[in-house]
């Protein structure tokens, strides 16, 4: 991962603003983008917006998390472009802490 596409300074501002951040990358393309961590109301628009599409989820997930960087809206349509790439990591993205459930 390339981080000199943005200054210390920036990334510090960043995660001021945003709290955590990512760096994602496509080697191939030099394309980047940094994302934030996805806040509940960002899940819940992202799962109404789903209907019967479920790429319509990950595309208001991705517009709501999208900070800085190369804009990821922009190859929507591209198989090999940002969009999709950044598609195919939303799940680390949108981790969810695992537990466990007792009956009492």
């Amino acid at each position: 991962m390339n981080t000199t596409r943005l200054t210390p300074e920036q990334i510090e501002e960043h995660k001021a603003k945003h709290g955590r951040v990512f760096l994602f990358e496509v080697e191939e393309t030099g394309k980047w983008c940094l994302l934030r961590l996805p806040k509940r109301k960002d899940l819940s628009a992202a799962t109404a917006a789903m209907g019967k599409n479920p790429m319509k989820f990950t595309e208001v997930l991705i517009r709501a998390c999208y900070v800085a960087g190369d804009d990821p809206m922009q190859d929507m349509e591209d198989i090999g472009g940002l969009f999709m790439s950044v598609s195919a990591k939303i799940d680390e993205l949108v981790k969810i802490k695992d537990g466990e459930l007792k009956e009492l």
